[in-house]
């Protein structure tokens, strides 16, 4: 019964972080650095003003303990229309789980849920004025930020719970104030300075892993390599040696961990170096890793029918134990290994690359922290109940709210050990065991969600199935060591229907339609140079301009605010 239930624990851990990892990925928006840090020091607030201003009664230190928060005010039954435009999530019902069931009981909210199945749809909605009451969402946030289409967090807080902007991170406040002086969201994830400082914080689990099979490394000898040079050794050894397995397999759509060896984290992603901000194509270390992926395909050791793969064969062949090494997020191992021992009976073990690999003996490793948060929740103006909706807010976006969404009901689902970890109790386990885990309710709700309170249930996994989750763990924290965090980034994005919007997305088109043919180019000088003219013409360095601009006026913006990183 205890292994039963160990394997239930994995398999839910498998489902909420498939909905954490969602947040990773080859995310345009995140980005890559060849600078180091001056400081990793971030100003934040544990309180407030102790005076009662803009219709504030509270009197004395305001905290998130504090009985009369708005939020308690008013908990008579309202019901919201909410969108979460994401056709990934697990979840579109409210009110069939504890979690969903409990908030309503504490704040009167009931949200009647639409589950986004076309990434076009919400747009559709907001040209037609149709928007429901509240958008969770990362599709053309720029749109909402808008007067006129979504309300201002701000204003609403100043006239409905004056006390909740004495609650904020005033380096959160400054990551989401737009360029009218408004912010119109508090992003999802958000992890301040103490939070990173946290010994349970950890990267999401989103992020990019490469990995190879240790069990064959050992058969021929081998072992880890600490070199871009050594891993094409390695693959070189493996593909004469077992001819029937595909030696190296990236995952179709995640971002290849062998870009962050060069010095950058995607090559549609945004790149750094002093003060200058660039997109990963013109990224110095763009044409070596792209040179590099070309000698794979040309050696044989990569297929570019791996492009052509879903998802779905990608993993089946993964699992299945048809590959000697493949990249993906950092659950792979974990959920590889679960496969192999005990779906499978496959004697085989997959580890990740915990190492800087060097390249011309160059260390260039430097994942980026660049994030200011993950998905945006915005109040349209449609909805009839704004009062209500920010006070559900600040009812999500306080610790209690964080925990619930995120872990559960304290006592019901996890009690908490010494280390401040998740322990599951049998009620949980044995929901998960009879494939009830969507009646749980952890996890789908986390619209004001902490990245610290997604990082301790990653950083619990360990707890109860180590054999599985460590190799990911260790992999995590082992990016942490490395992280490099430079939020001003998150600050490039154009706006949609402009220019610079218009070249992003036409690069972007032109890299997903032009990458097999670069890996695969028998004359790749040629090849290449053909690829940065058509980028030239499409207008990238107009583009590079745009992204230098906004990026130094975001660090004059958090220099003002006395913010360093």
């Amino acid at each position: 019964m205890k292994m039963k239930k160990f394997a239930a624990l994995f398999m839910a851990l498998i489902l909420v972080l498939t909905t954490f990892a969602a947040c990773g990925g080859d995310n345009n928006s995140s980005t890559s650095s060849k600078t180091e840090e001056s400081s990793k020091t971030e100003e934040s607030s544990t309180g407030g003003d102790s005076s009662a201003e803009d219709g504030d009664t509270n009197t004395g230190d305001i905290t998130w303990d504090t009985a009369d928060l708005s939020w308690k005010k008013n908990t008579d039954p309202v019901t919201m229309t909410c969108y979460i435009d994401f056709d990934w999530y697990a979840y579109d019902t409210w009110g069939n789980d504890d979690v969903s069931q409990l908030i309503t009981e504490e704040t009167g909210v009931t949200l009647d849920v639409t589950k986004s199945s076309d990434l076009n749809q919400l747009q559709v909605l907001l040209a037609a004025g149709e928007l429901p009451d509240l958008i969770f969402t990362t599709n053309q946030v720029t749109r909402f930020m808008d007067p006129d289409q979504c309300y201002p967090y701000d204003e609403l807080i100043n006239e409905y719970c004056p006390e909740f902007m004495k609650l904020i991170d005033p380096v959160e406040l400054v990551n989401n104030t737009q360029d009218d002086g408004h912010f119109y969201t508090l992003r999802s994830h958000y992890s301040s300075a103490s939070d990173f400082a946290d010994p349970r914080w950890v990267p999401s689990p989103g992020d990019s892993g490469l990995y190879l099979r240790t069990d064959l490394l050992e058969d021929m000898g081998k072992e880890m390599p600490t070199s871009i040079e050594e891993f094409k050794e390695i693959l070189d050894a493996a593909q004469e040696k077992y001819p029937d397995l595909a030696t190296y397999m990236p995952h179709p759509t995640w971002a290849n961990p062998l870009c962050e060896f060069y010095g950058f984290t995607s090559p549609t992603a945004i790149s750094y170096e002093d003060d200058k901000a660039f997109i990963g194509l013109s990224d110095p270390g763009f044409k070596g890793w792209l040179q590099f992926m070309n000698s794979l395909v040309q050696d044989g050791l990569m297929s570019v029918e791996a492009y052509t793969y879903e998802p779905e064969q990608f993993f089946q062949i993964v699992r299945s134990g048809g590959v000697f090494s493949a990249s993906y997020n950092t659950n792979l191992a974990s959920d590889t290994n679960k496969n192999y021992y005990d779906a499978n009976n496959i004697d085989a073990h997959l580890e990740p690359v915990v190492a800087a690999l060097t390249h011309d003996g160059v260390d260039e490793y430097a994942p980026l922290d660049a994030a200011t948060g993950w998905a945006y929740f915005f109040i349209s103006k449609n909805c009839k109940t704004p009062d209500r909706a920010i006070n559900f807010v600040e009812y999500l976006k306080s610790p209690y709210g964080d925990h619930l969404t995120q872990w559960g009901i304290e006592g019901k689902h996890y009690d908490l050990n010494e280390d401040g970890l998740l322990v599951r109790t049998d009620y949980y386990l044995d929901k998960v065991e009879a494939g009830e885990a969507n009646t749980l309710g952890v996890g789908p709700w986390y619209f004001m969600a902490s990245g610290l309170g997604e990082a301790v249930s990653v950083s619990s996994s360990t707890l109860a199935y180590p054999e599985y989750a460590t190799s990911d763990i260790n992999l995590l924290k082992f990016r942490k060591e490395h992280y490099v965090r430079q939020p001003a980034l998150a600050f490039t994005t154009p706006a949609a229907d402009t220019d610079e919007f218009i070249i992003r997305t036409k690069l972007i088109e032109l890299w997903n339609n032009s990458q097999v043919g670069l890996y695969s180019a028998a004359d790749f000088e040629s090849a290449y140079n053909e690829f940065v003219a058509n980028c030239e013409q499409i207008g990238i360095s107009k583009l590079n301009d745009f992204y230098t601009e906004k990026f130094q006026g975001a660090l004059k913006k958090y220099e003002d605010a006395g913010i360093t990183f």
